[in-house]
């Protein structure tokens, strides 16, 4: 028969030399979790100051820049107004009231030699 030459259960694969005993193993498996979970105190304290702050900065972030985002506007619209009364203002002082971007011309360096008052 075939079930008689199968053993029952087949011994355990020889440890390294080493491989801690299982029983270190085991001691140091839970020497490790608890040394994470004494670790892990203090960390979860400074989250919880972390969420402290976090709200504390989006209540005064949610007062304060809708305000400043409105004297940002308001400001802006000042000086469109101001920007446009000094170009009405610039084109009264210069006699062209009716906005046409007339400039003189500049001499340029080469018209002061073909000057013949100057040569």
């Amino acid at each position: 028969m075939l079930l008689s030459s199968v053993p029952a259960h087949k011994p355990p694969a020889p440890r390294p030399r080493w491989f801690p005993p299982r029983s270190q193993m085991n001691t140091k498996v839970v020497g490790s979790f608890f040394s994470l979970a004494i670790v892990s105190l203090p960390v979860m304290s400074a989250f919880k100051r972390l969420e402290v702050s976090a709200n504390k900065l989006s209540k005064v972030v949610s007062e304060e820049v809708p305000g400043t985002l409105s004297s940002l506007k308001l400001s802006g619209l000042e000086i469109n107004d101001l920007t446009s009364q000094l170009n009405s203002l610039r084109q009264k002082i210069s006699g062209n009231q009716y906005g046409k971007k007339g400039r003189r011309k500049k001499p340029s360096f080469r018209a002061g030699r073909n000057n013949p008052i100057i040569n």
